[in-house]
């Protein structure tokens, strides 16, 4: 019943078991308390010891996964991080809530970053005729923006949540402990486009309109030391429990009306 056009896309072996289930079954095997101390030894490699900085920055939207990437980072390790959020310009009111809510609850800074709608919709319709895919600007802005603001402010270590493509379909083990790249950002998250590909186009955008959608040159990456990794690959990741947990303590909503193609409300 899995698509093989899925963003996430899974294979299967010749036992006929999907490569996502495979990595699930990995958890079953790997030692979460020794994960924990890595993440430990990590995070106290990258905390602001007097306090000139923020300790890390964390790219959130205010869903399940953002409340407890920040959780963990603040109320487990007690780190002071920056929060920094895309505005796809696709919130409901109870997500905008949610994302109050995450700054207030645990007491962070929070970047909210909002582009141009007029330029929002010339991608939407680009993007369409050219890939398919009209919210390609919502995956350009959610894996550049956080990491233009990470560079700006010289904060080395991002936090993202679960690395979807291993979580979800296998694309590493967990072993890998994969981080973020600029490879990864472009040829999957973008499906191989860049913001340069859309001043080619028919819509008229300018760079100034896609100045947020700009990634770092290899040169500033370095001289901050911009490091991304995922926290799935310290904790075990397990979104249904996660989430129950950040309803009953944190209080995340689940939206009032389920979504369509999924039995979830989360």
């Amino acid at each position: 019943m899995y698509p093989s056009s899925a963003a996430a896309a899974a294979i299967y072996d010749d036992e006929g078991v999907c490569t996502g289930c495979r990595v699930n079954d990995q958890k079953l095997r790997i030692d979460w308390t020794e994960r924990r101390d890595e993440l430990r030894e990590i995070l106290e490699q990258y905390r602001s010891n007097d306090g000139s900085s923020y300790d890390c920055l964390i790219p959130v939207s205010g869903g399940k996964d953002s409340h407890y990437q920040t959780y963990v980072i603040t109320q487990e390790f007690g780190l002071r991080p920056l929060l920094v959020t895309y505005h796809g310009n696709n919130y409901l009111p109870v997500g905008l809530r949610n994302l109050r809510n995450l700054r207030e609850r645990f007491g962070c800074d929070h970047v909210f970053f909002s582009p141009n709608v007029e330029a929002l919709k010339k991608l939407n319709r680009l993007c369409f005729r050219m890939m398919g895919d009209m919210n390609w600007h919502a995956h350009c802005g959610i894996f550049t923006y956080p990491i233009q603001i990470a560079v700006q402010h010289r904060i080395p270590l991002l936090i993202w949540g679960e690395h979807g493509f291993t979580d979800l379909a296998g694309m590493y083990s967990l072993n890998d402990r994969i981080e973020m790249t600029a490879k990864f950002r472009l040829e999957h998250v973008q499906r191989g486009y860049d913001w340069h590909d859309m001043i080619e186009g028919t819509e008229g955008l300018t760079p100034q309109d896609l100045l947020w959608a700009q990634y770092p040159s290899d040169d500033q990456l370095a001289e901050v030391g911009v490091r991304g990794i995922y926290l799935g690959n310290y904790v075990n990741w397990e979104a249904n429990t996660q989430t129950e947990m950040m309803v009953k303590e944190w209080g995340f909503e689940e939206s009032p009306e389920p979504f369509e193609r999924t039995y979830r409300r989360m």
